[in-house]
């Protein structure tokens, strides 16, 4: 009998690992249905790219075409023409030409005409643009491949959706592409595009800031936690799944340590799953257990964290590893020896732009970065420094 663990993390939650988010689900689909731009706002690992599949997946099934770019790949402006030539040509145009001929029809009237390469293996196409190939004529390049998806849903009578996922990089491929894309993006009122960026810092900067060409352009969807009731249902089907079930104790021990934060919660499910004997049932000492596990495979990233903070960063994250605070509050401040109030204001500053930190809608603040708290409490050179 194959035995696999029914928890996963560190990839795309798909299918049985897809929790809730139901009605976040349905309202994006909606927004691609009608051609509403949108981006998807939350801390890192909170699910963005899994929804955004889940969408993608059901625009497919109603005949809505959807293209996607990851702008991490695309490091230069000729890679980003590069990739966006490649989604265009593979998700939104007809499959019925021979793949060559199609492309190069394709990409007739573009000022820099891409390099199309074929590989034997698979019949796969790649394309490029030459480095040398800069400047103005690269920008009309890109422009003209931004607005194909606006002339082939006219073309086809189809709705179109577009991806962008680490959407924040744009800016540092050219300051000056975000205003080229919205220039172009609002003349094309049946394509739906859909940003994603897990720096939510600059991602805000970009949708938030009324000097900036993309202010107010697109619906704001914010995703949260999970809410505890799904996680518990999802963690007892998941043992139940795999011939072995879990006590209200485990349960709960999972979600007290977690709070609602979708990975982490499948992070220590999936440790805590591997003590668990087929046939038997998990109990807290199983989640202790596992959470060590959990600790051993974070301790290099949490390591790294924590060494890259200044002294009053770590005396903030240090305050706020017992629950969420008011940090300018003086009696706070005094309780858990934080330094003057500038000092905090720079330290939360920073430890929100990074994702670190988080702010609630009560003004509190608490920490975001999963499994920080249990590794503060537990290393022992952190507390012998402190």
């Amino acid at each position: 009998m194959f035995d696999e663990n029914p928890f996963t993390f560190g990839n795309l939650a798909l299918d049985e690992a897809f929790i809730d988010r139901e009605a976040e689900l349905e309202a994006l689909l909606g927004d691609l249905r009608s051609g509403q731009d949108v981006l998807l706002v939350a801390p890192r690992r909170y699910g963005k790219s899994s929804l955004a599949l889940r969408a993608v997946r059901a625009a497919l099934e109603e005949d809505i075409l959807v293209a996607s770019c990851d702008l991490m790949r695309t490091p230069t402006k000729q890679r980003f023409a590069a990739a966006l030539a490649k989604t265009i040509h593979d998700d939104l145009t007809s499959s019925v030409d021979q793949a060559r001929d199609r492309a190069a029809g394709l990409f007739r009237g573009l000022r820099i005409r891409p390099t199309i390469e074929l590989d034997p293996d698979d019949g796969d196409l790649s394309f490029s643009f030459r480095a040398s190939r800069a400047g103005a004529d690269l920008d009309a390049t890109i422009e003209r491949l931004l607005g194909l998806p606006g002339r082939i849903a006219a073309e086809r009578n189809r709705r179109v959706a577009i991806v962008f996922d680490e959407f924040q990089e744009v800016v540092g491929l050219d300051p000056k592409l975000p205003n080229l894309m919205r220039s172009v993006f609002q003349g094309q009122p049946h394509v739906a595009h859909v940003y994603l960026g897990s720096k939510r810092h600059a991602m805000q900067s970009i949708f938030n800031d009324r000097n900036e060409p993309f202010w107010r352009n697109a619906r704001q969807m914010q995703l949260g936690r999970l809410p505890e009731d799904a996680l518990a249902e999802h963690i007892r089907d998941r043992f139940r799944a795999t011939e072995r079930d879990a006590d209200d104790e485990a349960v709960w021990r999972i979600l007290a340590i977690t709070d609602g934060h979708p990975y982490a919660t499948q992070e220590l499910a999936f440790f805590a799953w591997g003590h668990v004997p087929l046939g038997h049932a998990a109990h807290e000492s199983d989640v202790e257990a596992g959470l060590i596990d959990v600790l051993n495979a974070e301790h290099n990233n949490l390591s790294r964290l924590w060494d890259g903070c200044t002294r009053n960063e770590r005396v903030v994250l240090l305050a706020l590893r017992g629950g969420p605070l008011s940090l300018f509050s003086e009696e706070v401040r005094e309780r858990t020896g934080l330094p003057a109030a500038t000092f905090v204001q720079r330290a939360v500053k920073a430890l929100v732009r990074d994702d670190t930190v988080e702010q609630l809608p009560d003004k509190r603040y608490q920490l975001a970065e999963p499994f920080l708290a249990e590794w503060l409490d537990r290393d022992r050179s952190t507390r012998m420094e402190h």
